[in-house]
């Protein structure tokens, strides 16, 4: 059994695993952990589209680059998952990751051709190593706390401040460095990233030691029988995580390309899409206090209700002012939908088979929804080219239809595992 306490809110842990004492592990090392994963893709991944449109590439190749990350989370987390659960340590699987990472975002800064093939190849070796990275974190991190519902979240805020930096970083070198030409892209948001991804693996190797659990029961293949998906609120759950990630991809394939259309300089553009992260991290804050008054139904609606706002007041084509004061709404989304969703998840797993089944999430939401969402928002943009405000009609009706199969079919039961520990 894992027993551990907090000595101090943000002191010392101290970790007993199987009767053994460990040594002690710092939150502040779980928050630099988190912050410099965060930063390490928010400082280019909300630039990538107007990097691709400076190619020359179209949106519907554009569709599949960024599809990228949608097929890798898809495919690896299994790997990752078993792993991390059965055979290496998860924070050297981390480490690993992020050092080939960088070699790979260095690699893109020397591709300056139109075709679409050849980044996607780049992006998706990329995505293959980091993507399952966010949920193995998140299962150190659940692994480590003592009340994963409670400390969580706080834990988690540290990323919303790192991508947050991160977007800063990019936007304060584009402004040194000036604009680039349509020939070259911008190619400085690479090398920030891959400078992040070195300092993301050097942090994972600071991290408490997370061995395997060693035990016959689990894994992902575990994970698929046991009784998990037989519970009708985690199928429920899984099924609008699903299609909440078949619009997400409009976020960042769609909106900065349409903010620079609309006038903004792209320094400007990469810091109006950080007005997202600034009431993730007041949602992050809350999530504990609203997860408790209104349970994880009223949380995940919450964030459902913003993304229905934050997509609807572009559909409805108002002035640019009212689209930069909807970015906030990005973030309460994705602080009570995306990692109360998380927390919900990690109480429904076993200890043992945790990576694993965080990793089946990242597949049909992340992977399979986002993949579909990807395709689907580049096939919009090429419908719809002439009035790229109407797009964003699509993802804003998806999110109302799951507002109404949240109200009505999801009920969940909290406080337990609902899997049977072997």
């Amino acid at each position: 059994m894992l027993e551990r306490g907090w000595l101090q809110p943000f002191g010392r842990q101290l970790i007993i695993v199987d009767g053994q004492r460990t040594e002690p592990v710092t939150r502040r090392n779980l928050c630099l952990m988190m912050s410099t994963l965060y930063a390490s893709q928010g400082c280019w991944w909300p630039a990538l589209s107007m990097h691709l449109r400076s190619l020359g590439i179209d949106p519907r190749s554009a569709g599949w680059i960024f599809s990228s990350l949608a097929l890798a989370s898809f495919f690896a987390p299994m790997v990752h998952g078993r792993l991390a659960d059965r055979k290496i340590a998860a924070e050297k699987i981390l480490a690993a990751c992020y050092f080939l990472g960088a070699l790979l975002l260095l690699g893109v800064t020397q591709y300056h051709g139109t075709n679409a093939v050849g980044l996607f190849v780049f992006f998706m070796a990329y995505w293959l190593l980091v993507a399952p990275c966010f949920g193995l974190i998140n299962a150190i991190s659940m692994r480590h706390l003592a009340q994963p519902r409670e400390e969580f979240s706080g834990v988690r805020l540290w990323g919303t401040i790192g991508w947050m930096c991160g977007s800063y970083a990019v936007a304060a070198v584009l402004l040194m460095t000036g604009p680039t030409t349509s020939e070259s892209g911008m190619p400085a948001i690479f090398y920030v990233g891959a400078v992040l991804a070195v300092l993301t693996g050097l942090q994972a190797l600071r991290l408490t030691p997370s061995p395997p659990m060693e035990s016959s029961g689990a894994g992902f293949i575990h994970a698929l029988r046991s009784d998990l998906l037989k519970q009708k609120d985690f199928v429920v759950y899984l099924s609008i995580g699903f299609g909440v990630c078949l619009t997400t991809p409009f976020v960042f394939q769609l909106i900065p390309a349409l903010l620079e259309h609309n006038g903004l300089s792209r320094p400007q553009v990469l810091a109006a899409m950080t007005l997202g992260q600034i009431p993730e991290v007041f949602a992050l804050w809350t999530l504990p206090w609203i997860i408790r008054r209104m349970g994880f139904r009223g949380a995940l609606f919450l964030g459902l209700l913003s993304w229905v706002i934050r997509y609807g007041v572009i559909a409805l084509g108002l002035p640019l002012i009212w689209m930069i004061l909807s970015m906030p709404m990005q973030g309460l989304a994705i602080g009570f939908f995306t990692v109360g969703g998380q927390v919900f998840v990690d109480e429904k797993a076993p200890r043992e088979s945790r990576a694993s089944i965080q990793a089946l999430q990242v597949m049909i939401t992340s992977g399979l929804g986002s993949f579909l969402g990807s395709l689907l928002a580049g096939e919009c943009q090429m419908i719809w080219s002439n009035r790229p405000e109407i797009v964003f009609l699509v993802p804003c009706l998806i999110d109302v239809a799951l507002c109404f199969v949240l109200l009505i079919l999801f009920h969940p039961t909290i406080g337990q595992s609902t899997i049977k520990e072997t």
